[in-house]
């Protein structure tokens, strides 16, 4: 799909993987994406290790973070003090000539910014501006910090249901729920821009770690409103022994799907 998003442009606010992640996926397609970071960088730059194993590597004569690069290809950069009126001035240039902005910057920092929906409306009323958060922005927990491991696969049930009964919780692989809701941002931001030129109006869209989570276990869920919550697999008692998964003689394992 290389070049079916050429001539729409985009703004990446976003730091460490879920809204980096949903722009990488926009620019892999042809839009002009330029990722905006404070003058130190934003957080993924500073991933150096994961699981103790190296995210830096020597790469063309010099080093790079693969880890940073991953979530940022076919970007451009800017770096930027948005605590500054003359830093601001300069994103509002900017976003004057945009398709979309894309954040997930917490809702009270992008307010202190001065880079909230109300402000960059005004500088483009045609714009379409993409929030997530943790937890959505209503609620007990809307100021609340998420980190996918937590707001997505804990807080949904999901880490819950995975596993066999009386296995603990297994872990998730780094950044897969983040990814995950990259994939809706990337869809929702489109669908709000396909509004946009049937209407001539930008809007806010928002997105949540939480809120992606419980529709992917919206099985579970619904099963559970009507009164017949879904048992966790249990590999042992299959009910049907071609839908399981087996160890076998070389200590691999497999699974039908049948």
């Amino acid at each position: 799909m290389a070049g079916i998003l050429e001539g729409l442009r985009i703004i990446d606010m976003g730091h460490v993987v879920a809204a980096p992640a949903a722009t990488a996926m926009l620019a892999d397609w042809g839009a002009e994406v330029i990722k905006v970071e404070p003058l130190s960088g934003e957080m993924a730059r500073g991933i150096k290790k994961i699981a103790g194993v190296e995210l830096v590597v020597k790469f063309d004569g010099g080093e790079t973070n693969y880890y940073f690069q991953l979530l940022n290809r076919n970007k451009r950069g800017l770096a930027v003090d948005l605590k500054t009126d003359s830093g601001r001035d300069i994103l509002y240039r900017l976003v004057a000539r945009a398709d979309a902005f894309i954040s997930n910057y917490q809702m009270d920092a992008l307010r202190k910014l001065k880079m909230d929906y109300e402000t960059l409306n005004e500088v483009n009323p045609r714009l379409v501006y993409g929030v997530l958060t943790g937890y959505g922005t209503i609620g007990p927990d809307k100021d609340e910090r998420g980190f996918d491991y937590a707001a997505a696969w804990a807080r949904s049930g999901i880490q819950h249901m995975i596993g066999q009964p009386g296995s603990p919780p297994p872990p998730q692989r780094g950044g897969m729920m983040d990814r995950v809701t990259a994939g809706y941002i990337a869809a929702g931001i489109l669908a709000a821009v396909v509004h946009r030129d049937r209407t001539g109006e930008g809007q806010e869209v928002q997105f949540s770690l939480y809120h992606t989570a419980a529709w992917i276990l919206a099985e579970d869920m619904q099963a559970a409103l009507m009164g017949t919550p879904l048992p966790k697999h249990d590999r042992s008692r299959a009910a049907n022994p071609i839908f399981s998964n087996y160890r076998a003689g070389d200590d691999r394992w497999f699974q039908l799907a049948m």
